[in-house]
């Protein structure tokens, strides 16, 4: 005579499908009892930017376009519209010490800006000549 476990180990392995199939449509009723959702909603892609913008700079995506449209979708100092090759939206400026947003840069000046940042006497001394 076999041992208990090896046979319900043959048994499982022998009806595999069976098995999954049991396990998915359990968890499928449970959760319909409890009124959880089977799956969340699908990430779109803008969705994920949604999900970046909050966690970053604690904006939604409805206020990064009203702050593009704001800006009559360009870059807040230079004009610029995107896409700038494979860079397809401006660049969320702002603050590293407050976290207070400031506009919308194209990838030139937000470059531009974070190398000045630090001491915009550089600006100055450049433009002085």
């Amino acid at each position: 005579m076999t041992n208990s476990r090896e046979y319900a180990a043959k048994w499982r392995d022998a009806h595999r499908d069976g098995v999954r199939k049991y396990h998915r449509e359990y968890q499928r009723n449970r959760r319909r009892k409890l009124g959880v959702a089977l799956r969340g909603p699908k990430w779109t892609p803008e969705r994920q930017l949604d999900y970046f913008l909050r966690g970053y700079y604690d904006i939604s995506l409805v206020q990064y376009n009203q702050l593009l449209n704001k800006q009559n979708g360009g870059c807040v100092i230079c004009g610029r519209k995107p896409p700038f090759g494979k860079f397809k939206r401006l660049s969320v400026d702002h603050s590293h010490i407050t976290g207070e947003v400031r506009g919308l840069l194209c990838m030139f000046c937000n470059s531009f800006l974070g190398r000045i940042e630090d001491d915009a006497s550089k600006v100055s001394r450049y433009l002085d000549g």
